[in-house]
């Protein structure tokens, strides 16, 4: 997948979370504290490979967490969304998982600003999932 497809992955997968959060309110507190946790991690995670990336330097070890990730989807997820629903983020998580690989493929990008800013913003809208779910 090319490396700004990635990106919008990311950010995309991230609005779709928030716009289906509602959902998690019905869930047990338990459930909603390990989505928030798992939210939590995925936004620590883009934010490490956003500032490493940004720094001229590669993001080791974002690759396979994100992977963790995409493949803990089922567990953490399953009993909330709707099969529909999580096929969908499966989908993206799937592909969008590749950060590691950002710097080599948008070397040459060239737009004013950090050409890795759709990091921070997914790592901002996991990071606001984590939180709405923690705060009800």
């Amino acid at each position: 997948m090319p490396a700004y497809n990635i990106l919008k992955s990311l950010v995309s997968l991230g609005d779709k979370l928030l716009s289906i959060a509602p959902n998690f309110l019905a869930a047990k507190r338990q459930q909603r504290d390990r989505l928030a946790d798992y939210c939590e991690n995925i936004a620590k995670c883009l934010s490490r490979a956003y500032v490493d990336l940004d720094r001229g330097q590669i993001p080791h070890g974002c690759c396979s967490e994100m992977d963790h990730y995409m493949r803990d989807l089922r567990d953490v997820l399953g009993k909330i969304l709707s099969p529909e629903e999580y096929d969908e983020l499966h989908n993206v998580l799937s592909v969008a998982y590749q950060v590691e690989h950002l710097d080599r493929e948008l070397k040459d990008f060239d737009r004013p600003g950090s050409k890795y800013a759709e990091l921070a913003i997914a790592s901002g809208k996991f990071a606001a999932i984590a939180n709405k779910i923690r705060a009800t």
